[in-house]
């Protein structure tokens, strides 16, 4: 007997996001700052197919500062810029949008050189 714990809706959710890949430039995913591996998506790296990626590291106020900062020394060494912030205060909201552009700065310039306006 073949027993799926797998829900049906992640299953649904899983195939929506692949279809969707191909649209997105980009991928900013949030993770929790007090476990930021255990809340990550495990099948987001093999689905994204190397898009350039963003972590927003979230709930900063409620986390310990240092160890914030190794997770994201750790994120960087991995690849991946990041971002803290915490959406029930705003702390670190206004850096990123700086983020984003820095993340997409090659396909920016492309988009600026073919005349098209950001």
């Amino acid at each position: 007997m073949n027993i799926h714990w797998f829900p049906g809706h992640m299953t649904k959710a899983k195939r929506m996001m692949e279809d969707s890949m191909k649209l997105v430039d980009c991928i900013i995913e949030i993770v929790d700052a007090r476990c930021p591996l255990a809340s990550r998506n495990p099948d987001l790296p093999k689905l994204s197919k190397g898009k350039k990626t963003l972590i927003i590291i979230n709930k900063t106020d409620i986390a310990d500062a240092n160890e914030t900062q190794k997770w994201q020394n750790y994120f960087l060494k991995e690849g991946y810029p990041s971002v803290t912030v915490s959406s029930i205060n705003g702390k670190g909201i206004e850096k990123l949008t700086a983020a984003i552009r820095d993340l997409m700065k090659e396909k920016i310039e492309k988009l600026k050189a073919r005349g098209r306006i950001n």
